[in-house]
């Protein structure tokens, strides 16, 4: 991963940020039996990974017990795989909130 002290990020799919409030943002490679792989995001208090299916792209999020399909509006996927803390620390974020967003709508909607 690393030759005469440059990183060869296109190698680099596992990170974990920290922020200066202590919370953690990271994305994990994970390679299942069969050989394909995956990826997972995880933040604070949610944890997500992406889904493709014929629709195309959609991500599970789970959040407190409950688990989102959450659709993003934007294509937020090539965020997600930057090795730039704080794009991907953003991107993780806003996928995290928008999902908690439509879980709330949907919860109290019509209360």
């Amino acid at each position: 991963m690393e030759k005469n002290g440059i990183i060869d990020f296109e190698k680099v799919y596992g990170l974990e940020i920290s922020t200066s409030k202590g919370q953690i943002f990271s994305r994990k490679r994970i390679e299942n039996e069969n050989g394909e792989v995956t990826f997972e995001f995880s933040c604070y208090q949610g944890i997500f990974h992406p889904v493709y299916d014929l629709s195309g792209l959609y991500f599970m999020v789970g959040y407190k017990g409950n688990i989102i399909k959450y659709v993003p509006e934007d294509d937020v996927y090539d965020d997600l795989m930057s090795n730039d803390a704080d794009v991907l620390k953003k991107a993780i974020n806003y996928v995290y909130q928008h999902a908690k967003h439509d879980l709330n709508k949907e919860k109290y909607a019509g209360k």
